[in-house]
């Protein structure tokens, strides 16, 4: 540790100084930086390489007062292009805050070399300074100091003009220098290579006392509100690359949705080009996330992400398309099949093929019954919204249509039917009714029931022979439809039992996981999820049979158990 025991007789404001050297590569800031600690610590060289590979610090003491001295590596390597120059001074320069003690007053000290002339390289030196420190902060908290006085002195030691008239000459030209010059406010410092002691003492007295008139200390709170425009600095140099990777991605994604017609798509595929592209978008999103932005500036990624949305609405599109298409193909074909029915068990069969296929389409987000459709905006595997409801209102007419042709063609089965007949019917009826508990949530059989009762009564009510069975059919029809209220009472308590078991049950066992600790919450949390997802599908959908619900509750959280102990 360089030390300086001596007193100055005014004294400094600060308790602790700490300065973070800056500059390009060969400026001879190591060797000052050395200099100025009283140290060895930074490796200096004298060719155009950087020798410091990583940032690092000393501690000094100067007039009785602690110095922190932090150098970086040239903000321009010579030895690496600009962009990797960028990317490489944004990751070191976050290792240097990190060098810095909480207390005292901070200064940035940007390190020029005298006799090199200002020219492109200087200028975007500074240009990646100020994207780091940020162009108000930089002016605020900045100090220029030149190396090589000495140079100077050899050139004006024989006549009148000092270093701050050089100073005063480059503003007054306006050269890029004389700019730069004003905009640290002339705190700007000359320093000689072979300086003796006592000039070292000087140097760093008017170091110390141009360091308390900063307008601003440079505090971490301050980096962390440049690090947007950092960020961007390092977001812009490999901004090429990451457009041409998702070109390359939305292009195969296009590729797959356009090349193929609604025809030769299926379901399964639509959906995962749903997700990629999601994915995409997601991905697009966060890259502007802590990346600084004028204000009503648009996105770097603006482009791909507007390619990203529309493909997400052609794909919802498609999809909406081909279960319209799927949908429509199967009803025509369900609807030839009943008319070519020749008695009621081949009506029950395209019954039970239609009952089926409605069920095929809940995972689709899908929920169908007899006479309508409503959308499960809820669906997890499928982005279904409630406006896409009007894009299957011609679906439910052709329901309403096959549920007319059906009760049509159990009129003419039924007319051909005998008492006897009928009367069979009826028991058979009778006993599917009451076979069905009293815990059911199910609604399938008794509106089923209830609607060949509604068709029997229909062609029977004007024939003399049958009114003996209309009574009966009835009541049929009345205890059907008292079933169905039940069911659907006992669904709803069902999803309240079953909303109100999950959530305990999940909460009792991730309570026990955050006392495991992170890696209990990390094991159980997909579990407790699935469970959860598992028990609102089986909520959802009434045809689930009571037991699968007494089954599979018991069922998740014991897989939860489970994975928590081991």
């Amino acid at each position: 540790m360089g030390q300086d025991s001596s007193r100055l007789s005014i004294p400094l404001n600060e308790q602790h100084y700490t300065f973070i050297f800056i500059g390009k590569t060969g400026t001879g800031k190591s060797s000052l930086c050395n200099r100025i600690s009283g140290t060895n610590t930074f490796e200096e060289s004298g060719s155009g390489t950087s020798e410091t590979s990583e940032p690092k610090a000393a501690e000094s003491n100067h007039f009785g007062v602690p110095v922190t001295v932090v150098d970086t590596p040239g903000i321009m390597d010579t030895s690496v292009d600009s962009d990797k120059a960028k990317i490489k001074s944004l990751e070191e320069m976050y290792q240097a805050i990190n060098l810095c003690p909480p207390g005292g007053k901070r200064a940035i000290i940007l390190v020029l070399k005298y006799s090199d002339r200002f020219k492109n390289e200087e200028e975007l030196c500074i240009y990646i300074a100020e994207k780091i420190f940020g162009d108000v902060c930089f002016g605020k908290c900045c100090i220029i100091i030149f190396t090589h006085g000495d140079l100077f002195d050899e050139k004006y030691g024989e006549e009148d003009t000092t270093f701050d008239d050089w100073c005063r000459q480059e503003q007054e030209i306006k050269s890029e220098l004389g700019k730069l010059l004003e905009k640290c406010k002339n705190r700007i410092l000359l320093f000689s290579k072979y300086d003796n002691g006592k000039k070292l003492k000087e140097q760093m007295e008017s170091l110390l006392r141009l360091t308390d008139t900063l307008d601003e200390s440079y505090t971490v709170e301050k980096f962390r509100e440049a690090k947007t425009r950092h960020n961007r600095l390092r977001l812009e140099s490999i901004l090429p690359e990451k457009l041409k990777d998702y070109d390359a991605q939305l292009r195969e994604i296009e590729s797959n949705v356009n090349e193929n017609s609604i025809q030769d798509q299926t379901i399964e595929n639509l959906m995962s080009y749903d997700k990629e592209t999601s994915k995409i978008l997601d991905h697009l999103t966060a890259e502007d996330v802590g990346v600084f932005y004028e204000e009503g500036e648009s996105s770097l990624f603006e482009e791909p992400k507007l390619r990203a949305k529309k493909m997400l609405e052609l794909i919802h599109l498609q999809v909406l398309s081909k279960l319209k298409m799927d949908l429509t193909s199967s009803l025509y074909t369900l609807k030839h099949k009943v008319r070519s029915c020749k008695d009621e068990g081949e009506v029950s069969k395209v019954e039970e093929e239609r009952l089926r296929l409605f069920q095929s389409f809940a995972k689709f987000g899908l929920i169908i019954n007899q006479e309508d459709i409503e959308i499960d905006v809820d669906n997890i595997e499928i982005n279904l919204q409630s406006k896409d409801l009007d894009f299957f209102q011609d679906v439910k007419r052709l329901i309403k249509e096959f549920e007319k042709t059906m009760v049509e063609k159990m009129k003419t089965l039924v007319k051909g039917k005998t008492k006897s007949e009928l009367e069979s019917e009826l028991k058979l009826l009778y006993t599917q009714l009451y076979s069905i508990p009293d815990s059911d949530f199910s609604t399938e059989i008794p509106i089923d029931i209830k609607r060949k009762a509604s068709q029997f009564l229909a062609t029977i009510r004007r024939s003399d022979s049958m009114k003996s069975l209309v009574e009966s059919f009835l009541e049929l029809e009345k205890q059907a439809a008292s079933k169905i209220v039940q069911c659907k009472r006992n669904k709803a308590h069902t999803i309240a039992d079953l909303g109100l078991s999950v959530f305990f049950g999940a909460a009792s066992i991730l309570g026990a996981a955050v006392s495991a600790g992170s890696r209990g919450i990390v094991k159980v949390a997909p579990v407790i999820m699935s469970t959860i997802a598992a028990a609102r599908a089986t909520a959802m959908h009434a045809w689930v049979l009571p037991r699968d619900v007494a089954y599979f509750l018991p069922r998740g959280l014991r897989n939860i158990r489970n994975r928590l102990q081991t």
